[in-house]
């Protein structure tokens, strides 16, 4: 029997060539060993808007987390080097508001 996160990086890994706003989504096994991670701690994404195309070279994503830790911690990875770039992170600006349901904005 498969354990979970197994099926979790099998399902990633079909995930590969996926379109993502207007880019390719790109999934490759990792070449060194990870540590396990309690699930619980996953960031979990509520929102995300990704801005940019393959034409430029600045690729902008506006991620709202469910928990506001999981927000401290992508802030934390600002200067981290994702592939060939270095991630820039920064908090919103203005304050999340919620979504009202379509129904309500007709």
């Amino acid at each position: 029997m498969d354990s979970i996160p197994a099926d979790s990086a099998r399902a990633a890994l079909s995930l590969c060539g996926t379109i993502l706003g207007f880019s390719p989504l790109k999934v490759l096994p990792s070449k060194t060993a990870i540590l396990p991670m309690n699930p619980t701690f996953l960031p979990r994404v509520s929102r995300l808007r990704l801005l940019g195309d393959h034409a430029h070279s600045t690729r902008i994503a506006f991620v709202e987390f469910v928990m506001a830790e999981s927000a401290i911690l992508a802030l934390d990875c600002c200067g981290e080097v994702l592939g060939s770039r270095h991630i820039r992170a920064s908090p919103s600006k203005t304050p999340v508001r919620p979504r009202l349901p379509r129904a309500m904005m007709q």
